[in-house]
């Protein structure tokens, strides 16, 4: 006779933990270039087409490394102002919040971005390349 198996007994599932989602605002990190501005659609020069390039670009999505921090208020050409300090923003309505995450004024764009998309991370262990040194050589004195 063929062998008989155990039933097979199922066991419960526990769901895996679940994080809070981290909130995607591409304008809390400007563009990696002074005078380039990233557009909804597309990207812009604002020293050959002026700070309002965006506007037939859909808005504003990122402001340039000059003016890295953008702000609440569309007071800046109907779009979102940028200024070079969270401080500017506080005539613009303060720097421009993230998901209800408003970046508090006098933080800097590295703070308000790790303070809003700060994930765990695990240390990498660093290693230190071995010095080598040129042998020398004595000259004979005479």
């Amino acid at each position: 006779p063929p062998p008989t198996c155990p039933p097979v007994v199922e066991c419960p599932t526990t769901p895996a933990p679940t994080r809070p989602p981290v909130p995607t605002c591409p304008w809390l990190t400007p563009t990696p270039s002074d005078v380039i501005m990233e557009c909804e659609e597309g990207r812009c020069n604002v020293v050959m087409s002026g700070w309002n390039c965006c506007r037939i670009n859909g808005g504003r999505k990122q402001c340039p490394r000059s003016k890295p921090i953008m702000c609440n208020a569309m007071t800046c050409g109907g779009d979102h102002c940028c200024d070079t300090m969270a401080e500017g923003c506080a005539r613009y309505g303060g720097p421009r919040d993230c998901d209800g995450v408003t970046p508090s004024v006098g933080t800097t764009r590295a703070s308000t971005v790790m303070a809003t998309t700060a994930r765990p991370t695990t240390a990498r262990p660093t290693t230190q390349r071995p010095t080598t040194q040129r042998p020398t050589t004595q000259r004979p004195t005479t």
